[in-house]
């Protein structure tokens, strides 16, 4: 018997090599007033090995985008200047300010920055990485196309 099984498992381990990159789902959350959030969470690292959760994601109501926002979160202990503009950059001389909408959400901490990208992604050509900068707050961070994917599909579905 184990003979017989012997080839089947052959088989399966040849086809593990081929098996897609895993990549974080796009997650879907009701709000009130029939509004919803779809978002992307990632965790990466920036120019000075400072761990930052991405969190990119779009309120919505039925027929209509609200905000389409990247929020960053530092860990540990880390503090961003407000107000400050995002800067976002590809390889390519793309380039734009994000504006810095700290002063919208009342209950985000100082090592919170929530910058508006929706003009970043509407005007994005292709998937390239991008580079955030954070000048006062020497924070250099390049987000890899994998994830601007991602962040695309996320905007591309219906609301």
């Amino acid at each position: 018997m184990l003979r017989s099984l012997l080839p089947l498992l052959l088989t399966l381990l040849c086809w593990l090599p081929l098996a897609g990159p895993a990549i974080a789902s796009i997650h879907t959350y009701p709000e009130a007033e029939g509004r919803t959030m779809v978002r992307s969470l990632q965790t990466l690292r920036d120019s000075r090995d400072r761990a930052w959760q991405l969190v990119f994601f779009q309120r919505r109501q039925p027929g209509q985008v609200l905000q389409t926002e990247l929020r960053l979160v530092g860990f540990p202990g880390l503090r961003l200047s407000h107000p400050q503009a995002l800067t976002v950059r590809t390889g390519f001389g793309q380039r734009w300010q994000a504006p810095d909408d700290f002063e919208r959400e009342p209950n985000l901490t100082t090592n919170v920055g929530q910058y508006d990208l929706a003009q970043v992604i509407t005007e994005l050509e292709g998937s390239p990485a991008l580079e955030l900068e954070l000048p006062e707050d020497r924070l250099q961070l390049t987000v890899p196309p994998f994830i601007i994917r991602e962040w695309q599909r996320l905007t591309d579905t219906p609301s």
